[in-house]
């Protein structure tokens, strides 16, 4: 028989340790008759120690409730969408009139962060703090498991009004430990995007991902067409200069956002450039100049707009431009494409040009995107057209082919 189908009474119950999940009846009811519970010392999620102190009886109003003297809570571990049981938490501690917590300690078990679920939580415990701790600075001590691997930032960052030190400080630490970070861009959020507030500026410039290796720049949609300029993600300008300081590969859903990041990742090797839609070739053709000619990048990748006839024509500013060890430049077909030996041609074109860039190993031009390249029929006689018009363009140089479904990518090295 368990102890809760007994219904047994420990009044004199003051403290309690190990670590509890929903399935643990008998120690739910005996906490349930605990007159006055000094030490929680369990390791648990909040939901499950708001459902473990929610079975206390709770005062009649004015009356002493049976947590009031209660002094710890034990780890509450977070490892998801906390923030209301953190609060549901807090509520029953106020009704008890708890005002004696001397500690929180707290463990992020999840991975990758996500601030859109880190900063509730944060405010949640800065409340559970204020509300119920012997004085308002009761340290709040957050610890992770195992470091951070990833950890996904939304911009704009949507602040609580008058966040607490505690909330930078964490925020702080879990971009000290993240391997890679992910800048998340609500386009939906217009205004706020343009217009960061102080606080947004000034948690941004405070904090450094000194272990991070990668970073990513994405928009939660599709970015407007190519004549409208992307949204700016204009809080990216705070970084400090050494935000970045081993972070070697960039991934971006837009060229605005690199100029941002190339500023701060002073190691940066891998450039990826995917706009959705494709940016103009002119324009990365500018990003790439704004990092100017003493610099050298191992891999460069970016999708662009379909440049016409004329293709991708970067080799006349190649004494502007960076070492590039291996080039990809993927121009999208439109949805009305020239026929076949227009798209080879524009490919040749580009190849011809690309080659003639500083500290190229090979060079890849892809087309991609239109009906035109959706069957096996026309992929081969893509590959048959731009294989015909490489190699008469380039007899010397060694071609090889790989067949995409959704194009054909020239390869010269």
């Amino acid at each position: 028989m368990y102890i809760a189908e007994r219904e047994w009474a420990m009044e004199s119950l003051q403290q309690v340790q190990g670590v509890m999940d929903l399935w643990n009846p008998s120690l739910w009811a005996l906490l349930k008759t605990a007159a006055s519970l000094k030490e929680l010392d369990l390791r648990a999620d909040p939901r499950v120690v708001a459902g473990a102190l929610s079975g206390v009886p709770r005062p009649a109003d004015g009356q002493r409730g049976r947590l009031a003297g209660l002094r710890t809570i034990g780890t509450l571990v977070l490892r998801g969408d906390d923030a209301a049981h953190i609060n549901r938490l807090t509520d029953i501690l106020v009704a008890h009139g708890c005002k004696s917590l001397s500690v929180v300690n707290v463990q992020l078990q999840v991975d990758p962060v996500f601030s859109s679920r880190l900063f509730p939580q944060l405010s949640a415990l800065e409340r559970l703090r204020q509300s119920a701790g012997s004085t308002a600075n009761i340290p709040i001590n957050v610890t992770t498991s195992g470091g951070i691997h990833g950890f996904f930032f939304v911009l704009p960052p949507n602040l609580p009004p008058f966040a607490a030190p505690f909330f930078t400080d964490t925020v702080k630490k879990i971009a000290s430990e993240a391997k890679a970070v992910f800048w998340d861009i609500d386009v939906a959020q217009l205004p706020a995007l343009d217009t960061p507030t102080e606080d947004d500026r000034r948690l941004i410039s405070s904090l450094t991902f000194g272990r991070a290796e990668r970073v990513n720049v994405s928009y939660q949609d599709d970015l407007p067409p190519s004549n409208t300029p992307a949204p700016d993600p204009v809080v990216l300008r705070h970084l400090q200069p050494d935000a970045f300081p081993l972070a070697n590969e960039l991934n971006a859903s837009s060229t605005v956002a690199v100029r941002h990041m190339i500023e701060v990742m002073p190691q940066l090797k891998s450039l990826y450039v995917r706009a959705r839609p494709p940016s103009p070739a002119g324009e990365v053709l500018g990003l790439l100049k704004t990092m100017g000619s003493d610099k050298k990048l191992g891999i460069v990748g970016s999708s662009v707009e379909w440049p016409g006839e004329g293709g991708v024509q970067w080799g006349e500013e190649r004494d502007l431009l960076p070492e590039i060890g291996r080039l990809s430049v993927d121009p999208r077909v439109p949805d009305d494409p020239p026929d076949i030996a227009s798209v080879a041609e524009t490919v040749a074109v580009s190849v011809e040009s690309l080659i003639a860039l500083r500290g190229l190993s090979s060079v890849g031009v892809h087309a991609w995107g239109s009906t035109l390249l959706t069957t096996m029929d026309d992929d081969t006689a893509v590959r048959d057209g731009i294989q015909q018009e490489v190699d008469t363009r380039f007899p010397d140089c060694f071609s090889s082919w790989l067949i995409w479904r959704s194009g054909e990518r020239a390869t010269c090295a």
